[in-house]
């Protein structure tokens, strides 16, 4: 309700991980609710932008928590574009490696409809010099190249994925700080409150809420002050 009341950046906490990451799942399933009592789920996009929760994450969060954490949304602005690009690419090989029959395989038809989109993406968009290519190779050559590629665009993909690589990234620190003030849902456990990262919106929170205050030791209910 103070999320639909206007703009308002809020700090959720609560002692456990168990009960932020509850806290997570349901306005990530439920949305929010409006000033009436009515619920409102909004635009899946914006609330991605607007939730986030910052742990340590010594566990395996659910998938509806993972891709609210402040390492996954960090890994994604650093390096969305070409995860998207590779995971394209990929459709694109595996659906032309699974067409053929490596068996009887005559080599690649420049005339296929199916064939020729595919290699532009893959090989060479340029015509003439894909048509070289189908020319000088020999059909073991071409599948051994989408092949290999392919395997090549897997791997990539996989360290791209890897969180353990944001660290080499030269702003990643920009990104991630720029998470951390943009977002207006901030979840993350009382004892996760006092961290360095969170020093650059500690006084830009206009609400704090403790969930589950009646289980905390008092004294870390003043962490997040």
């Amino acid at each position: 309700m103070l999320m639909s009341a206007g703009p308002k950046k809020i700090l959720i906490c609560a002692p456990s991980n168990a009960a932020i990451d509850e806290i997570v799942t349901r306005v990530a399933e439920r949305g929010f609710v409006g000033r009436k009592g009515e619920q409102t789920s909004g635009d899946s996009t914006k609330l991605d932008k607007m939730l986030l929760r910052i742990g340590s994450m010594e566990y395996e969060p659910s998938p509806v928590v993972k891709k609210h954490t402040l390492d996954d949304r960090l890994l994604h602005e650093l390096n969305g574009n070409k995860i998207y690009d590779l995971k394209q690419k990929l459709v694109v090989s595996g659906k032309l490696l699974a067409s053929v029959n490596k068996e009887s395989f005559d080599g690649f038809v420049f005339e296929n409809p199916n064939h020729l989109p595919a290699l532009q993406r893959l090989i060479q968009p340029n015509y003439r010099r894909l048509k070289e290519w189908l020319t000088k190779k020999t059909p073991e050559e071409q599948l051994r190249s989408v092949a290999t590629q392919h395997k090549r665009d897997e791997e990539y993909l996989a360290d791209l994925m890897n969180a353990e690589n944001l660290t080499q990234k030269g702003d990643w620190q920009y990104v991630e700080n720029s998470l951390i003030l943009k977002s207006q849902l901030v979840c993350c456990t009382l004892s996760m409150s006092g961290i360095a990262k969170m020093n650059i919106a500690k006084d830009l929170f206009d609400y704090l809420i403790v969930d589950e205050a009646c289980q905390c030791v008092e004294p870390s209910t003043l962490i997040p002050f």
